[in-house]
Formats: C-alpha cells, sequence, structure tokens
C-alpha cells in the first residue's frame, strides 16, 4: 500500500471526510492513465516537445521530500503541501499560464499518448490535461489574491444585507474574450453584455473597466462603441443582488470563487471551459443558468426579481458551497489527492 493511500485511509478528520468528491473527480480527470500508467518515458517526451514549443510550461521534481523547480505559486503550493502532508516522489508537468488549445496536441505536441500535463482550467474534451489550482494563486498570500477576498468579503458580508441590496446585475470587467474587432464584436459575449446593459439600465449595470492594445484592433473604436468606467472593487459588488460569471480567456478566476462567496445570485454563462470545482455546482441550486450568448440574461434576471425567495436561497447555497469547496485548506486537499493519485500512476 501506498504512502499516500495509507495516510488517506488514517486521517478521519472531517476535512478528509468530505472529500469523496474530489476523489471522484480526480479519477475522472486520470482515467485517460489508468491502463498505460504514467512512464518516464512518457514525461520526458511530453517535457521536451512542451518546453521546446512554450517557455510558459514548468517541470517539478519531488525527490525524499525535496522539491525541485522553478519559483512560482505551483512550488508554493508543493511546500505548504509538505508540511501538512507526505509528499510522494514526483516528476510532473504544470502548465503556467491560462489555457492549451486542442490544436497545440495536434500542431505542436503531437504525441499518441502524453504525460498528464496539470493546468488551471481547460476545455471539457481535454482529457490530456489535469485539472489542478490556478496558476498564479499564492496560497501563502493572506492578504491578497483569493485568501485576501475571502477575508475582505466576509468583513464586509454584514454591510449589505439581502434586503437592501439593489434588485439589479452589476458587473466591471476586462476585453479579454477577445480581441475586439469592427466585425466580430457582436459575437463576444462580454461586449453583448456590455452592449445589453445599455438597452437595459433597470435591469442591468455592466462596464468594461480597462482595454489594453492586444485585446482590440483599435483603441479608438473601442472607446467610441463601448467606453469605459472606473474600476470597482469586489466588495462593493455586494450592494447589488446579482452577479455575472462570465467567461474571459478561459474560465474567470478569481471572478467565480468570490461571487459564489459573496451572497449574491450568480448567474453562470454556459461554458465548455472549467475548473476542479466547477463540475460539482449545480444550476438552479448553486446558481442560476444562462445562455453562451447571454440572449436569455434579461428573462432571467427578470425571475430572479419576481421569486426573491428562492433567488437569495439560491445565493445563500452558493456561499456555503465556497465554505465547504473554496477555502484554503480544502483546496490544499485537492492538490494533495491530485499528486496522490499521480504518484499512484506513475511508472518509475
Amino acid at each position: 500500500m501506498s504512502k499516500c493511500i495509507l495516510i488517506a485511509l488514517l486521517l478521519t478528520t472531517s476535512l478528509f471526510s468530505s472529500g469523496d468528491w474530489m476523489d471522484r473527480a480526480i479519477a475522472t480527470e486520470f482515467a485517460r492513465w489508468e491502463k498505460t500508467g504514467i512512464t518516464q518515458e512518457m514525461i520526458d517526451e511530453t517535457w521536451e516537445l512542451c518546453h521546446a514549443k512554450r517557455s510558459t510550461f514548468r517541470r517539478y521534481q519531488v525527490i525524499n521530500s525535496k522539491i525541485y523547480g522553478d519559483e512560482t505559486p505551483f512550488k508554493l503550493i508543493l511546500r505548504e503541501i509538505a508540511k501538512r502532508y507526505p509528499l510522494p516522489d514526483l516528476d510532473i508537468i504544470y502548465y503556467h499560464h491560462e489555457a492549451i488549445r486542442e490544436r497545440f496536441f495536434q500542431n505542436e505536441c503531437p504525441l499518441e499518448q502524453t504525460a498528464p500535463i496539470l493546468i488551471s482550467s481547460k476545455h471539457q474534451d481535454l482529457g490530456r490535461l489535469v485539472l489542478f489550482m490556478y496558476w498564479y494563486y499564492n496560497i501563502t498570500n493572506t492578504e491578497g489574491g483569493w485568501n485576501g477576498l475571502i477575508k475582505t468579503l466576509d468583513g464586509v458580508q454584514s454591510r449589505y444585507p439581502w434586503d437592501q441590496k439593489t434588485d439589479k446585475l452589476f458587473w466591471r470587467g476586462c476585453p479579454t474574450d477577445g480581441p475586439y474587432r469592427r466585425y466580430n464584436w457582436r459575437l463576444l459575449p462580454r461586449a453583448i453584455l456590455v452592449q445589453t446593459a445599455k438597452k437595459h439600465p433597470e435591469l442591468i449595470d455592466a462596464a468594461f473597466v480597462s482595454v489594453r492594445e492586444w485585446e482590440t484592433e483599435n483603441i479608438e473604436w473601442f472607446m467610441k462603441r463601448f467606453g469605459l468606467a472606473p474600476f470597482v472593487p469586489p466588495e462593493d459588488h455586494l450592494a447589488y443582488k446579482y452577479q455575472l460569471v462570465v467567461d474571459g480567456v478561459t474560465s474567470t478566476y478569481p471572478g467565480i470563487l468570490w461571487r459564489l462567496h459573496s451572497g449574491c445570485l450568480s448567474f453562470i454563462q454556459a461554458s465548455d471551459q472549467k475548473m476542479w470545482f466547477t463540475d460539482q455546482l449545480i444550476p438552479w441550486k448553486h446558481y442560476v443558468p444562462v445562455k453562451q450568448d447571454l440572449s436569455d440574461l434579461c428573462e432571467k434576471i427578470q425571475w430572479a426579481k419576481e421569486h426573491d425567495a428562492e433567488a437569495r436561497q439560491i445565493a445563500e447555497n452558493a456561499r456555503e458551497f465556497s465554505q465547504t469547496h473554496l477555502m484554503p485548506e480544502q483546496i490544499l486537499l485537492y492538490c494533495y489527492k491530485i499528486l496522490c493519485k499521480y504518484a499512484e500512476l506513475q511508472r518509475p
């Protein structure tokens, strides 16, 4: 019996016993390698091709509990895990950026069988990738990032009771679902959102807060078409009952986490992108689903206005989900279980 399995059996705290859903999710993530295992040849070939094409790939090794690799938030998570749990020996590849597309494996890494690549977010059909924590999540930073947002949102909850929130959807963000062109902006969900807000200001307050050169073909055109509004921090969003989760480059992080934690009602856009926990979210229990093109958003907001008690309950369910799935210790446990499963399949 491996050390990881033994420790998992011995530790019977509520944290571990609540991780059953993690085990099921992780088994699905690694299903591709159950028969073949993860061989050293597979790891070396995958690394050679991937790293040669993109410098954003990182390789980490754990040998006798010592961790080798570049200093990144990923390595910080490994260190934090090592403080709590016995880390098995590992040789792993991590994608230190937003997302990989299927064409990468078709054109740049055309191996028939790759080693698992750990990643923040992925297309639901990309079985070569294994979901891990987000690439810039610094688990040691208690004042900033997701950890800081937990403290900030908890600190202002009492300031925004449900009955005193404005019953309007509020969104501020960037045009990261682009690049924006004159011919394509009507197909981009974030552009659709901002334009819908102009048509229905009684339901939606949505605006962009910045734009970078790579996000549009022409800054002047973008400003004329969409304009910009001042940045609004997440804690001030709590003044509004309704929040929207809409993809950017890939799944929005930490946007989806703090909106679930906010105590507001989350509307989540249909998406083929997923993060490590998103398959556990249940529509109409944790969030209100909306179509990928947001064509039913106004209709769903109107439903929430007319069914306030149900909307409030969904918002409370989402916050409970955050408290039981998305806290730092739960994130750490998920990451540890990923590494244990990897080690179980790894063929020295």
